[in-house]
């Protein structure tokens, strides 16, 4: 699957699709059913889990995921 391009949208509109694609599934390296490849999300995004340190720097093009102590993602941001 080819990377998802979404420079065009509204932020609403990226949020929304990020998140229907990717809350309730890991991230891993296939397209099983209950996974989503780390290699399809956005060249400039970031996979935060419960104990990750991350910068405070502010980037709107910047995709953050945010997973749960199992690994499955809860939400998506930007910033």
């Amino acid at each position: 699957m080819p990377q998802l391009v979404d420079d065009l949208e509204s932020p609403s509109c990226r949020i929304e699709k990020w998140t229907v694609m990717l809350v309730g599934k890991k991230i891993g390296n296939s397209h099983e059913k209950d996974e989503f490849p780390k290699s399809d999300l956005p060249e400039n995004s970031r996979v935060i889990t419960p104990d990750s340190m991350t910068t405070m720097d502010y980037n709107p093009d910047r995709l953050n995921v945010h997973l749960d102590e199992t690994g499955v993602v809860t939400r998506v941001t930007y910033g």
